[in-house]
């Protein structure tokens, strides 16, 4: 049987009212800037490495600031 290979990724996944605008636009415009893959409405993904992972967490973190759902995972990818 052959073996195979799984990677780790980071995701972001977050919930943003309708009525926070302005906050999904800076969200999606920043999300752009860093790089990350749109998989589905709101998971996005990058290489999991220490740079990925700091700009994941600021980007939660201002969501949660600003009233949005968001979390930060680690996943493996098979």
């Amino acid at each position: 049987m052959e073996e195979t290979k799984s990677k780790d990724v980071l995701a972001l996944v977050f919930d943003i009212s309708r009525e926070k605008n302005t906050l999904r636009v800076r969200t999606w415009r920043e999300l752009q800037r860093i790089g990350a893959e749109l998989k589905f409405r709101s998971l996005w993904l990058l290489p999991n490495n220490m740079n990925n992972l700091s700009d994941f967490k600021a980007v939660r973190n201002n969501i949660r600031k600003d009233g949005g759902k968001a979390e930060s995972l680690l996943i493996k990818v098979l």
